[in-house]
């Protein structure tokens, strides 16, 4: 292809990288929050079956791994 063909090409991939970013860090977003309220309802529950501290903390620790796997995805794929 030509050079300007070649420029025009790569700045398309780049907007849709960028583009696929914000899709993925938008979901990441939405799917923290949906995890957040799942834990604060379950808290709001009656304690029927006692859900320790140490579930809730193993909960977000999960949680935030993830969301730091998906930060690094994410910049793996604005990275290139």
């Amino acid at each position: 292809p030509h050079p300007i063909e070649r420029v025009n090409e790569d700045e398309e991939e780049d907007e849709e990288n960028v583009q696929n970013a914000e899709r993925l860090a938008t979901h990441v977003v939405k799917q923290h929050q949906r995890n957040v309220n799942e834990v604060h309802q379950q808290i709001k529950k009656p304690k029927r079956a006692t859900t320790s501290d140490s579930v809730v903390d193993d909960d977000k620790d999960a949680l935030d791994q993830q969301i730091g796997e998906q930060q690094r995805n994410l910049l793996k794929r604005v990275g290139n």
